[in-house]
């Protein structure tokens, strides 16, 4: 492994991570954290301890790349995980953030651009030993997400057994947008950048409410179908749709206990893309 490796690795998991702390500090999200508003157990300090996590993990994945190591994932993913204990973080702020960031980490020694990127990272995802598998259902166990619930398939639950396959086959057996985004080439992540890349001419935070607008409208959220129900997915893209106040759908989805989490996770990723893609212009 070279210097100038060393140094895109590290100059690649900065950009990469830069999403895991823009998406919580923009304002206004209706239920979401943002710089203004926090929720029961989670606020934007949280996220701003979890954005160091998820940039130590991007950081391994690059460089266990360049040493030619099995499986870059699985070393990203422990490092977040090492990270996060000993940051001591109260609850799943950010796993969803640090499961799309960290392959895309991975992909991005030799700079591609960001459909290679995506695809890459998803390739490497697929190719991950099952160890990336122990490895995210240690995570899973340890921040115990609210809408975990009992899994029924052809997998171990999270609670018995340990995983025999790839992080990507776990992940490909679980119908939620993060999951599906990472194994399936980040194709909504990569239409989300879009339009934060038109929107961003008129600021960075514009950009991402606009962009998590678009999503809340037009995407069911799995998180909320999962926590809440698929009714309240349904009805909460129809509210978004028609909603003309952010603030006033904002303070009704709070008292709901409502959280579009998939779906910020998707706008995460989208602003790390661009994150990534504004450093190769300099």
């Amino acid at each position: 492994m070279t210097s100038s490796q060393v140094y895109e690795c590290m100059a690649n998991a900065s950009a990469l991570s830069l999403g895991a702390i823009l998406e919580p500090l923009a304002h206004p999200k209706p239920g979401a954290v943002t710089r203004v508003e926090g929720q029961s157990d989670k606020d934007i300090f949280d996220f701003a301890l979890n954005h160091e996590a998820v940039e130590r993990g991007a950081l391994v994945a690059c460089v266990k790349v360049a040493e030619g190591a099995e499986d870059p994932i699985a070393a990203g993913l422990e490092e977040y995980l090492r990270a996060v204990k000993e940051m001591r973080l109260r609850a799943n702020v950010g796993l969803g953030q640090a499961l799309m960031i960290i392959p895309l980490a991975s992909a991005s020694l030799g700079r591609p651009d960001i459909k290679g990127l995506c695809r890459m990272a998803s390739e490497l995802v697929r190719r991950s030993t099952p160890r990336a598998s122990e490895v995210y259902y240690e995570l899973l166990r340890l921040l115990a997400p609210s809408h975990l619930g009992r899994y029924w398939g052809p997998l171990p639950d999270v609670s018995e057994g340990r995983p025999t396959v790839g992080l990507g086959e776990v992940l490909n057996a679980v119908d939620d947008i993060t999951s599906q985004e990472v194994v399936n080439g980040y194709r909504l992540t990569q239409a989300v950048a879009e339009i934060m890349r038109r929107e961003a001419k008129e600021g960075y935070e514009r950009a991402l409410v606009r962009a998590y607008s678009y999503l809340a409208s037009a995407v069911q959220d799995s998180l909320l179908a999962r926590s809440k129900g698929i009714r309240a997915s349904l009805i909460a893209a129809a509210e978004a749709s028609l909603a003309g106040n952010f603030e006033l759908l904002d303070r009704l989805w709070r008292s709901r206990s409502w959280n579009l989490g998939s779906i910020l996770d998707v706008l995460s990723a989208a602003a790390s893309l661009l994150a990534y893609e504004s450093l190769a212009l300099i």
